[in-house]
């Protein structure tokens, strides 16, 4: 009789280790959320630049593909497929991060504060408008990201004054994990802000 209790007490722990593996193996990992981030250095715009400290330039609108415009970080392993991060996601919407940032950064570029970002706030008519159109900002973990982006500058006062570009970064990624895919994401935003301030200072 002990030898039948000493048994099922035995299956019963065994069950309760069994169950509690499983139990295991099932959870969910926790999500971890992600910003892009602006330039962390205030930089000189120099003499160059000096002209546009008091244009009022606006940033926006975006337009940007149905794959990226969700929560979840999108990675591109292999041409032709693309991965959803369930676990790795957007803190906010990606596409306000992208235009808030590029904002920042053009604020840190040229030293001022007359930037703003699309809509407009309180009825304010920018000088210089910049808009963009993304065609590809995505990446491979522990390689490269690409920001393939059209982007229009246009002057409020000349009707005419319109400049299309169309621009391709490609920023080398720096380690293996999705904390070093963002900030490539970030540095690509500061390579497309420099490069617009350059045609910026050609035009107006």
């Amino acid at each position: 009789m002990r030898h039948t209790v000493n048994m099922s007490a035995r299956y019963a722990l065994l069950l309760l280790m069994v169950v509690a593996v499983l139990g295991c193996k099932g959870s969910t990992p926790p999500v971890t959320f992600y910003t892009l981030t602006p330039m962390s250095v205030i930089q000189d715009g120099g003499s160059g630049q000096a002209s546009l400290k008091d244009v009022l330039i606006g940033i926006g609108p975006l337009k940007f593909p149905k794959i990226l415009d969700r929560p979840q970080i999108v990675t591109r392993p292999a041409p032709g497929r693309l991965d959803l991060a369930e676990f790795k996601r957007w803190g906010g919407f990606l596409k306000e991060d992208f235009l808030s940032v590029m904002a920042e950064n053009m604020t840190a570029l040229l030293g001022t504060d007359q930037v703003v970002v699309y809509p407009w706030p309180g009825g304010l008519n920018p000088s210089v408008r910049i808009e963009f159109d993304v065609h590809q900002f995505d990446g491979k973990l522990g390689d490269s990201v690409v920001l393939n982006v059209s982007w229009i500058l246009k002057t409020a006062e000349k009707t005419d004054n319109t400049h299309l570009k169309r621009s391709t970064i490609v920023q080398a990624v720096s380690g293996p994990d999705f904390d070093a895919l963002v900030a490539a994401k970030s540095k690509t935003l500061e390579k497309l802000s420099r490069m617009i301030i350059d045609e910026m200072k050609n035009v107006i």
